[in-house]
């Protein structure tokens, strides 16, 4: 415990090499255990959704004034638009809209000349108005002459926004942003530690403190990445990998300096 916090005392005397020395650890426990968190929070993993309002269709006989109906229809309140069906997907419609009904119907039917609307509704429409749309155009149509399909309410999909080149490496953007801090941590703060070190080497009568006080205080980092490298894989092992590179080079370069 002493050369632990024989580490962190003269680091935290160095404001600037303490920081980087935190941020530096904290982002590197971040991209290495938790990079979704990273995704979530720029928003690069957004989910989009494709929404479709409610409908239903309406069938009616070719020779009814459907642009009059058309224009009646959309001005409702809750009416979210109304569009006339293409003569050539109105045949294959219709067996569906009348299959929908609970009346019998003769198949011959389809092969009458006949239109179709469709009817969009507002996603927050009560049944009650619903039904008060669809019997509106039942009268003005003609109940006799108009045939309504069931109300579809289609499923809401969602989708992962795709995923551009910045996003694919963005992980390992900040894993190397904040090894870079990390080894200006030691960089800035390592005066200090050696100077510290060698005073203590010198009234105490301790040897090696400055390589004790560097590999004890980093220890902790160390296992923790070892041990995430079993649950979270690469990107622990590349971070456990520079993490290593960066205390060794330390270690080498303290042996180099002289001090007083």
């Amino acid at each position: 415990m002493f050369y632990i916090g024989h580490f962190f005392s003269t680091f935290l005397k160095n404001p600037l090499a303490s920081a980087f020395w935190m941020i530096g650890v904290f982002g590197i426990f971040t991209t290495s255990f938790y990079p979704d968190k990273i995704h979530d929070f720029v928003g690069s993993q957004r989910i989009s959704q494709e929404v479709e309002t409610p409908y239903f269709f309406a069938l009616m006989p070719e020779d009814l004034n459907q642009a009059y109906v058309q224009r009646k229809v959309r001005a409702l309140p809750g009416v979210e638009g109304v569009t006339l069906l293409a003569k050539d997907k109105i045949k294959s419609h219709v067996q569906n809209i009348l299959k929908s009904t609970k009346i019998s119907w003769d198949k011959e039917l389809i092969n009458l000349n006949y239109t179709g609307l469709k009817v969009s509704l507002s996603p927050d429409l009560k049944a009650r108005s619903q039904n008060l749309i669809r019997n509106y155009l039942s009268r003005l149509a003609g109940e006799k002459d108009v045939t309504l399909g069931a109300i579809k309410r289609p499923v809401i999909e969602s989708k992962k926004a795709g995923s551009s080149f910045w996003q694919e490496y963005l992980v390992l953007l900040v894993m190397g942003i904040s090894l870079l801090f990390y080894g200006l941590a030691f960089i800035i703060g390592m005066n200090d530690l050696t100077r510290s070190s060698f005073l203590t080497e010198t009234y105490q009568r301790k040897r090696n403190v400055l390589q004790k006080s560097l590999s004890y205080s980093q220890a902790p980092v160390l296992c923790a990445l070892i041990v995430g490298f079993f649950y979270t894989g690469i990107n622990s092992a590349l971070s456990l990998g520079f993490v290593a590179l960066i205390i060794l080079a330390s270690l080498f370069l303290s042996q180099r300096k002289k001090v007083w």
